[in-house]
Protein backbone atom coordinates (compact mmCIF):
# COMPACT_ATOMS: atom_id res chain seq x y z
CA UNK A 1 0.00 0.00 0.00
CA UNK A 2 1.15 3.54 -0.96
CA UNK A 3 0.01 6.32 1.39
CA UNK A 4 2.93 8.42 0.89
CA UNK A 5 1.34 10.05 -2.36
CA UNK A 6 0.81 13.68 -2.14
CA UNK A 7 -2.72 15.50 -2.78
CA UNK A 8 -1.60 15.94 -6.35
CA UNK A 9 -0.80 11.71 -7.01
CA UNK A 10 -4.16 10.90 -5.22
CA UNK A 11 -6.27 13.42 -7.54
CA UNK A 12 -4.61 11.96 -10.50
CA UNK A 13 -4.48 8.33 -9.94
CA UNK A 14 -7.71 8.62 -8.40
CA UNK A 15 -9.09 10.09 -11.97
CA UNK A 16 -7.01 7.92 -13.99
CA UNK A 17 -8.62 5.14 -16.42
CA UNK A 18 -5.63 2.41 -16.13
CA UNK A 19 -3.85 -0.19 -13.79
CA UNK A 20 -2.60 3.26 -11.53
CA UNK A 21 -6.41 3.87 -10.67
CA UNK A 22 -7.13 0.62 -9.63
CA UNK A 23 -4.34 0.46 -7.35
CA UNK A 24 -4.86 3.73 -5.95
CA UNK A 25 -9.01 2.75 -5.07
CA UNK A 26 -7.25 -0.54 -3.77
CA UNK A 27 -4.91 1.96 -1.41
CA UNK A 28 -7.75 4.37 -0.74
CA UNK A 29 -10.09 1.05 0.44
CA UNK A 30 -7.78 -0.22 2.74
CA UNK A 31 -7.14 3.27 4.21
CA UNK A 32 -10.56 3.29 4.67
CA UNK A 33 -11.22 -0.07 6.44
CA UNK A 34 -8.47 0.36 8.57
CA UNK A 35 -10.46 3.69 10.02
CA UNK A 36 -13.45 2.73 10.38
CA UNK A 37 -12.37 -1.05 12.00
CA UNK A 38 -10.32 1.85 14.39
CA UNK A 39 -13.63 3.37 15.26
CA UNK A 40 -15.82 0.41 15.72
CA UNK A 41 -13.23 -1.09 17.83
CA UNK A 42 -12.76 2.07 20.23
CA UNK A 43 -16.79 2.01 20.69
CA UNK A 44 -17.89 -1.53 21.07
CA UNK A 45 -20.60 -0.63 23.37
CA UNK A 46 -23.28 -0.10 20.41
CA UNK A 47 -21.85 -3.62 18.67
CA UNK A 48 -22.28 -5.68 22.08
CA UNK A 49 -24.20 -8.87 21.40
CA UNK A 50 -23.02 -8.85 17.43
CA UNK A 51 -20.68 -11.17 16.01
CA UNK A 52 -17.21 -10.56 14.86
CA UNK A 53 -18.23 -11.68 11.48
CA UNK A 54 -21.49 -9.15 11.59
CA UNK A 55 -19.04 -6.17 12.96
CA UNK A 56 -16.77 -6.81 9.85
CA UNK A 57 -19.56 -7.21 7.59
CA UNK A 58 -20.82 -3.78 8.95
CA UNK A 59 -17.44 -2.60 9.09
CA UNK A 60 -17.04 -3.27 4.92
CA UNK A 61 -20.29 -1.72 4.36
CA UNK A 62 -19.43 1.69 5.77
CA UNK A 63 -15.54 1.20 3.73
CA UNK A 64 -17.69 0.76 0.56
CA UNK A 65 -20.12 3.30 1.30
CA UNK A 66 -17.38 6.33 2.32
CA UNK A 67 -14.94 5.17 -1.02
CA UNK A 68 -17.95 5.24 -2.82
CA UNK A 69 -18.47 8.97 -1.29
CA UNK A 70 -14.69 10.18 -1.92
CA UNK A 71 -14.77 9.39 -5.23
CA UNK A 72 -18.09 10.72 -5.84
CA UNK A 73 -16.66 13.99 -3.73
CA UNK A 74 -13.28 14.38 -5.29
CA UNK A 75 -14.12 17.16 -7.15
CA UNK A 76 -15.06 18.53 -3.83
CA UNK A 77 -11.48 18.30 -2.15
CA UNK A 78 -9.50 21.91 -2.34
CA UNK A 79 -5.79 20.94 -0.44
CA UNK A 80 -6.68 22.50 2.60
CA UNK A 81 -5.53 19.29 4.55
CA UNK A 82 -3.59 15.34 3.62
CA UNK A 83 -5.90 13.95 1.10
CA UNK A 84 -6.50 11.26 2.95
CA UNK A 85 -7.55 13.17 5.97
CA UNK A 86 -10.05 14.55 3.72
CA UNK A 87 -11.14 10.65 3.01
CA UNK A 88 -11.22 9.66 6.75
CA UNK A 89 -13.40 11.90 7.53
CA UNK A 90 -15.71 10.38 5.04
CA UNK A 91 -14.87 6.86 6.75
CA UNK A 92 -15.74 8.19 10.20
CA UNK A 93 -19.22 9.63 9.26
CA UNK A 94 -20.12 6.79 7.63
CA UNK A 95 -19.21 4.65 10.97
CA UNK A 96 -20.69 6.98 13.22
CA UNK A 97 -24.05 6.66 11.12
CA UNK A 98 -23.86 3.02 11.20
CA UNK A 99 -22.93 3.15 14.89
CA UNK A 100 -25.99 5.28 15.62
CA UNK A 101 -28.25 3.26 13.45
CA UNK A 102 -27.18 -0.22 15.58
CA UNK A 103 -27.48 1.95 18.68
CA UNK A 104 -31.46 2.61 17.65
CA UNK A 105 -32.58 -0.19 15.61
CA UNK A 106 -34.36 -2.11 18.50
CA UNK A 107 -36.15 1.14 20.03
CA UNK A 108 -39.57 1.38 18.01
CA UNK A 109 -41.16 5.19 17.65
CA UNK A 110 -44.34 3.35 18.17
CA UNK A 111 -43.04 2.37 21.36
CA UNK A 112 -42.22 5.46 23.05
CA UNK A 113 -45.56 6.84 22.29
CA UNK A 114 -47.31 4.16 24.63
CA UNK A 115 -44.91 5.29 28.05
CA UNK A 116 -47.38 6.54 30.33
CA UNK A 117 -47.13 10.11 31.65
CA UNK A 118 -45.02 9.20 35.03
CA UNK A 119 -42.47 7.38 33.04
CA UNK A 120 -38.74 8.51 33.73
CA UNK A 121 -38.90 10.51 30.28
CA UNK A 122 -42.14 12.43 32.02
CA UNK A 123 -40.32 13.07 35.09
CA UNK A 124 -36.95 14.29 32.98
CA UNK A 125 -38.31 16.95 31.30
CA UNK A 126 -39.67 18.43 34.50
CA UNK A 127 -36.41 18.80 36.72
CA UNK A 128 -35.45 21.96 36.72
CA UNK A 129 -31.55 22.15 36.33
CA UNK A 130 -29.51 24.03 39.22
CA UNK A 131 -29.15 27.96 38.53
CA UNK A 132 -25.25 28.62 37.98
CA UNK A 133 -24.22 31.58 40.30
CA UNK A 134 -21.56 33.20 37.90
CA UNK A 135 -22.03 35.28 34.87
CA UNK A 136 -21.34 32.17 32.35
CA UNK A 137 -22.99 30.06 34.01
CA UNK A 138 -26.10 32.62 33.98
CA UNK A 139 -25.76 32.71 30.25
CA UNK A 140 -25.20 28.85 29.81
CA UNK A 141 -28.83 28.59 32.08
CA UNK A 142 -30.54 31.13 29.43
CA UNK A 143 -29.36 28.49 26.81
CA UNK A 144 -30.51 25.78 28.55
CA UNK A 145 -33.98 27.76 29.35
CA UNK A 146 -34.43 28.25 25.57
CA UNK A 147 -33.37 24.99 24.60
CA UNK A 148 -36.23 23.98 27.23
CA UNK A 149 -38.62 26.03 25.71
CA UNK A 150 -37.95 24.53 22.09
CA UNK A 151 -37.90 21.10 23.06
CA UNK A 152 -41.54 21.77 25.50
CA UNK A 153 -42.93 23.98 23.01
CA UNK A 154 -41.70 23.22 19.58
CA UNK A 155 -40.94 19.53 18.66
CA UNK A 156 -43.83 16.89 18.45
CA UNK A 157 -44.56 14.42 21.18
CA UNK A 158 -42.23 11.67 19.49
CA UNK A 159 -39.66 13.88 18.55
CA UNK A 160 -39.80 15.14 22.45
CA UNK A 161 -39.61 11.67 23.74
CA UNK A 162 -36.92 10.44 21.46
CA UNK A 163 -34.94 13.44 22.06
CA UNK A 164 -35.22 12.82 25.84
CA UNK A 165 -34.84 8.88 26.03
CA UNK A 166 -31.69 10.01 24.00
CA UNK A 167 -30.20 12.26 26.35
CA UNK A 168 -31.08 10.37 29.41
CA UNK A 169 -29.26 6.87 27.96
CA UNK A 170 -26.26 8.76 27.13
Amino acid sequence: MTLTRTNDQWLHTLRANDDKQDAAIGDLRDFLFRAVLFFFSRNLDDLRGQARDEILQLDEDCTQEALIAVVNHISDFRGDSKFTTWAYKFAINKALMADRHERWKSISLDGLSSLSNDAPIERAMQEKLPVPSSDQSMIQAEVIEVIRDVIEHELTEKQRRVLILFSITR
